[in-house]
């Protein structure tokens, strides 16, 4: 049994989230931002909640227009793997999501997290803790305290 095949009998999960469509595209942009600054994991568009296989409607810039969306409205910048895979007869796209090492990683100017099957947004002192964990991927005190300042300030 394929990897995607099997992703999709388990269906969604703290690492899994399933999209009906590109339209819901800011929604996959905060689920981005979600599974990184958790363990990471796999956005798939084209199934149901539910697991069915719908299709996504993929052109010849689809691929390359949904990158730049990611990359424009994330901060740090995530640059997800992304392919087209056929399932019965119908391409979906997978997008597999690594945790950042460089936490918090905004979304829209919002911070998410992944708790069991749903994104929920970070509160201020949540914020703080992530930017204290990407501190031992970084290194630096000065540079996490200027980052947590500036996190701040854009939720006041």
């Amino acid at each position: 049994m394929s990897e995607i095949i099997k992703l999709l009998k388990e269906g969604e999960s703290e690492t899994v989230e399933f999209k009906p469509s590109l339209s819901q595209t800011d929604k996959v942009i905060e689920s981005i931002s979600a599974f990184s600054n958790a363990n990471g994991g796999t956005i798939v568009i084209g199934v149901s909640d539910k697991g069915e296989v719908l299709g996504a409607d993929i052109g010849k810039r689809t691929i390359e227009i949904l990158a730049n969306r990611i990359k424009q409205n994330t901060d740090p910048v995530i640059y997800p793997s992304i392919s087209i895979e056929n399932v019965e007869g119908k391409n979906i796209i997978v997008i597999e999501v690594r945790e950042s090492k460089s936490k918090p990683v905004f979304a829209f100017d919002k911070v998410y997290k992944r708790v069991g099957k749903s994104n929920q947004r970070v509160s201020s002192g949540e914020i703080r803790k992530l930017a204290l964990e990407g501190k031992k991927s970084i290194g630096t005190k000065r540079y996490v305290k200027m980052r947590v300042w500036r996190i701040l300030m854009k939720i006041r």
